[in-house]
């Protein structure tokens, strides 16, 4: 209690004076090491982007989905990247299993008439054609996806959110 008359002294203060406030802080600031600034052509990403470039970095670490994206087709053969397809398909969807357990918005087969409620979820069923008021009754043209979780292993903060995958020298 024998700081208070200063702390509240100092609140007020700070509370008019923005050069003040500005002061406090840079005080209260914790010390920590200056990190390197971004070269001009590198942007900190966003939230919704940071999270983004972390399922890349994700399915690039589980399944090479980047690997196998860049990489130019032309010098394989049919038989070599239907192998190398089956092995990073098969890859992807696991991860995508492990991290998100997709699964099907509506249980009807493609290409049935399906009846949809009048309290549907429009954020969940996409309505086309002549849609009018519902219920409605149409040919399901897809059963669409969804997560049923969300369990993204922790990013490492220690690293670069704009690197997906760091390069490796074997020295």
């Amino acid at each position: 209690m024998a700081h208070f008359k200063s702390a509240w002294k100092a609140f007020w203060s700070i509370l008019k004076d923005d050069e003040k406030a500005k002061a406090w802080e840079q005080l209260a600031a914790p010390t920590e090491e200056p990190k390197p600034e971004l070269p001009a052509h590198e942007e900190k990403p966003k939230a919704g982007a940071s999270n983004a470039l972390h399922l890349l970095a994700i399915l690039q670490r589980e399944a090479r989905f980047i690997d196998y994206i860049q990489e130019g087709l032309d010098g394989y053969d049919d038989a070599t990247v239907g192998s190398v397809s089956r092995k990073v398909h098969d890859d992807c969807q696991r991860t995508l299993e492990k991290y998100f357990h997709i699964v099907p918005v509506m249980s009807e087969t493609e290409q049935t008439q399906v009846q949809i409620p009048a309290d549907f979820d429009p954020r969940s069923i996409k309505i086309t054609g002549n849609a009018g008021t519902p219920p409605y009754t149409g040919v399901l043209q897809h059963k669409g996806w969804k997560a049923s979780k969300q369990e993204m292993p922790t990013r490492n903060n220690a690293q670069d959110p704009m690197v997906i995958c760091p390069a490796e020298l074997e020295v």
